[in-house]
């Protein structure tokens, strides 16, 4: 990857840019929490074509990680 560590872990951490990568496409996330404290928690929301579980599972959880990680490195391209 051609992105420093910084910019990784602030697209990470940030629910501004969590939205735009969390998910792999065509789902998307809608909302994001993340508070970093020890006993903060971290939450999202995500929708899909189709939320059902079959779907979920052809889906393809481990597929999908790479997508987000593409879609990460898309979007903090874009920002520079």
């Amino acid at each position: 990857m051609d992105i420093s560590p910084e910019q990784v872990w602030a697209r990470w951490t940030k629910p501004e840019h969590l939205v735009h990568w969390f998910t792999p496409a065509p789902w998307k996330t809608l909302e994001a929490e993340c508070d970093l404290r020890p006993v903060g928690q971290f939450r999202s929301v995500m929708a899909g074509p189709s939320a059902t579980l079959e779907a979920h599972k052809q889906m393809g959880f481990h597929d999908g990680w790479g997508k987000a990680l593409d879609q990460l490195i898309a979007h903090m391209k874009q920002l520079g």
